[in-house]
């Protein structure tokens, strides 16, 4: 789960191997996660506080399922809690997309007041 995945490696035809030519100079490193009791370890750019708190997010919306559904298994809940992972993100990139929207309706809006006003200023001189 890199944050910048590595780039596919290129042949050098002088040295006749693959090489990598880094993307960033971000250095990708392991980082220990528990998530709903798995020990796992993720290879990453992402800054660690960054995955504790992605870890944790997780955590507390599992323990919540939890107790919401007492007698659904591991799976079960680890389901629920992608699918509702994955709802908050589509709610996020729609409000996204409708902000992007509303902003390119008002440049334009923008730019026509500001090309009426340069045919008014260039039409009296």
């Amino acid at each position: 789960m890199a944050g910048n995945f590595q780039p596919k490696p290129q042949n050098n035809a002088r040295q006749g191997v693959a090489t990598v030519e880094p993307r960033e100079t971000r250095t990708i490193r392991s980082v220990p996660l528990v998530i709903a009791g798995q020990r796992i370890t993720i290879r990453t750019d992402q800054s660690e506080n960054y995955l504790y708190a992605l870890a944790d997010q997780v955590n507390q919306l599992v323990d919540t399922l939890k107790q919401a559904s007492p007698n659904s298994g591991m799976p079960q809940i680890m389901a629920l809690a992608a699918l509702q992972l994955a709802d908050r993100a589509y709610e996020a990139e729609q409000i996204a997309e409708n902000s992007q929207m509303k902003v390119q309706k008002h440049i334009e809006r923008l730019n026509g007041i500001l090309q009426a006003l340069g045919s008014a200023s260039n039409a009296n001189p």
